[in-house]
């Protein structure tokens, strides 16, 4: 399983498998919060750490967040 640092195109992942642990739907596509997940992205100070794990047309992301 591959470990790497978040990208932008991981925000929907990311958001699925939020919304799927907590029981919540999906929000629609033009309400998704771009502008903050580029500023975290983009900040050196945060380094959001993914793993992700394909299988049966999905990928799952886990996310392992740190604020330096």
């Amino acid at each position: 399983m591959p470990v790497r640092e978040a990208r932008r195109e991981d925000l929907t992942g990311l958001l699925r498998l939020y919304t799927h642990l907590h029981g919540n739907s999906m929000p629609a596509p033009e309400q998704l919060p771009w502008e903050q997940w580029e500023a975290i992205c983009t900040d050196p100070r945060h380094h959001m750490i993914v793993a992700e794990e394909a299988g049966a047309g999905q990928s799952f992301r886990l996310a392992w967040w740190s604020w330096f």
